[in-house]
């Protein structure tokens, strides 16, 4: 070896710097044999595409009537302040809404955690601690081994992933897009919500009117009743056509009770859906919603209805975070690359803690590189 050594200093300079020159060259081939190395991709691809606006064709179907899309107060069109005030209770009490929403300050929260691994970790620690030293290890034959000692320690360190392969980057595309996407539900949830109370508003008008029918019903049929009594005291008719009268207005009589019945039903549906009790639903007053006109459907249904429902949105992010998550998946076959630097002092001697001769520093890079997993990446 000392003669290896004698041999490469009586070199010339030129010639030291060509074998510098050559053990560089050695060592890049050797890294690109390591990449050369990594595991494998294998057959971790999708072929999975998502279904065209175009091809979703509904024009013989729902025929043109030339309405336009509800904006965002849509409720506003049916013109029933009662129904207005309604749906804006059921957003704010709800409980499942309630959830929902706070699902997504969780995605953000998510999000705004992994965002962190774009920029330098940097930590401090401070320690003490009274330790008694092995006489039969490091610091054997010296006058520490075997005594009782003070450590102490200020110390501050960083480090950063420099993320040359965009790991971290994709993983934030990744948490923005299920962030966008739990949004989307949320708003998915307020729209199942907010037309659920409508739909439920809408069947208590419609119950109401049938109230009305029956009411009217009744009556005739109690005219009628009181007629072919009169008929029956007159001789025209027998009793078998009066107590057919009286029976079609207890038939009618029977079905305003079943109306009355499915009316506190809706009530109490109602109620539920505000995220009250049932004495809620008998403040209900009765609707006046079937006294406006019925909204048109817009003619372009195809492409709108896949810019519009918050469902169909939400799959569409819902896709796109896994594409991403895809990506971040392939870049775990790739080296990584990691700062680590860190700066302090640190003493046996508390009094010499803040002493310029008990500093400590130091820096130094560190890479991961897969070589062998057993199909765990793949995976």
């Amino acid at each position: 070896m000392n003669q290896a050594l004698s041999t490469f200093s009586a070199l010339s300079p030129r010639a030291r710097a060509a074998g510098r020159r050559a053990g560089t060259l050695a060592l890049s081939a050797l890294a690109a044999a390591a990449l050369a190395g990594c595991a494998a991709f294998g057959n971790s691809h999708s072929t999975q595409t998502v279904t065209a606006p175009g091809s979703l064709a509904s024009a013989q179907t729902l025929p043109s009537q030339h309405g336009q899309w509800p904006s965002l107060d849509w409720v506003d069109q049916f013109k029933d302040p009662q129904l207005r005030a309604m749906v804006d209770e059921a957003v704010k009490d709800n409980p499942n809404l309630q959830a929902a929403f706070a699902r997504v300050e969780a995605s953000r929260a998510m999000a705004d955690a992994t965002r962190s691994a774009l920029y330098p970790h940097v930590d401090f620690d401070a320690s003490l601690m009274r330790q008694r030293f092995s006489q039969t290890d490091l610091f054997e034959g010296t006058p520490l081994a075997g005594s009782w000692q003070n450590q102490s320690r200020l110390q501050a360190g960083l480090s950063y992933d420099f993320d040359f392969w965009g790991k971290n980057r994709k993983a934030l595309e990744a948490a923005l897009s299920d962030d966008r996407a739990t949004e989307a539900e949320s708003q998915a949830s307020r729209l199942i919500l907010t037309t659920s109370v409508a739909r439920t508003y809408a069947r208590l008008a419609a119950l109401y009117a049938q109230r009305d029918v029956a009411e009217r019903a009744i009556a005739q049929r109690r005219g009628l009743s009181d007629l072919s009594r009169d008929r029956l005291n007159a001789g025209l008719d027998t009793q078998v056509e009066t107590t057919q009268a009286r029976g079609t207005v207890a038939s009618a009589q029977t079905d305003l009770l079943r109306v009355d019945e499915d009316i506190l039903l809706a009530r109490n549906q109602l109620a539920a859906l505000l995220g009250k009790g049932p004495d809620r639903g008998l403040a209900i007053q009765r609707p006046t919603i079937l006294a406006q006109s019925t909204p048109l459907l817009p003619d372009n249904l195809t492409i709108d209805l896949l810019g519009r429902r918050p469902d169909l949105v939400a799959a569409r992010w819902r896709v796109e975070a896994s594409s991403k998550d895809i990506e971040v998946a392939r870049t775990e076959f790739l080296p990584a690359v990691t700062l680590t630097a860190f700066a302090g002092v640190a003493s046996l001697d508390p009094s010499n803690l803040l002493m310029g001769i008990s500093r400590t520093f130091g820096i130094g890079p560190a890479i991961r590189l897969p070589i062998f997993e057993g199909g765990k990446l793949r995976a």
